[in-house]
């Protein structure tokens, strides 16, 4: 199943955003046992941007904090390696060197 991890991860994090939905909602009904389910909706799923039901929370009036999707994420497809480099031959030093550069410049930190 490893060898797929990389084509299938758009379903995967689907799979993610629905899970921590039904997580949500089970735990925003626990909460409120005796409110109904469309205050419950309109206290903690707001429309933001095209998405509608998003967990956040009104900060002003045009301004949320929401969570985060996990779709959100780019999915990042890697380059092959070239058959015939080879890391211990110093005629594809400069190669791999190249690659290294180019995947750490694509990379981005969180907290910045």
């Amino acid at each position: 199943m490893n060898f797929q991890k990389y084509n299938v991860s758009s379903v995967a994090f689907r799979y993610v955003d629905w899970q921590t939905f039904k997580a949500l909602w089970r735990w925003c009904r626990r909460r409120h046992k005796n409110k109904p389910a469309a205050w419950i909706r309109d206290k903690y799923f707001h429309r933001i941007g095209n998405r509608s039901w998003t967990f956040s929370e009104k900060l002003t009036e045009d301004n949320y904090l929401a969570l985060v999707y996990a779709t959100d994420t780019n999915i990042t497809r890697f380059t092959r390696i070239k058959a015939e480099a080879n890391p211990y031959d110093e005629i594809w030093m400069e190669y791999f060197a190249e690659r290294k550069n180019k995947s750490y410049s694509n990379f981005k930190f969180v907290y910045e």
